[in-house]
């Protein structure tokens, strides 16, 4: 039998409309039928979707996405800000987070 090294593997996050896919390379966080970031292990980057900041619930879940897969130092920091949807943007804004329009 062939090895399988790169199975994606797919799990409901605290809501069943949030999923996360993850296989050695990536994390994906899924709410309903939008993509909201990709986290690449590798290259230990976040990317964002046009979705990211649709609802109270779905920052809510991202933060908890980006608090169990992300190993980006600047992350960490959101969790001291009040505003954490403005903190996010300012890391959109300096590119340490890529957005991605087309990614939905």
């Amino acid at each position: 039998m062939e090895k399988l090294n790169n199975i994606m593997k797919v799990r409901q996050l605290e809501n069943k409309n949030q999923f996360i896919m993850e296989d050695n390379e990536k994390a994906i966080f899924q709410s309903y039928n939008s993509i909201v970031a990709i986290y690449n292990k590798k290259t230990n980057t976040l990317t964002f979707g046009k979705n990211w900041d649709y609802s109270h619930t779905t920052l809510k879940h991202l933060y908890i996405f980006i608090n169990q897969y992300c190993c980006i130092a600047q992350t960490s920091d959101f969790y001291k800000t009040n505003n954490k949807r403005k903190y996010l943007q300012s890391l959109i804004d300096k590119n340490i987070i890529q957005y991605e329009s087309e990614v939905e």
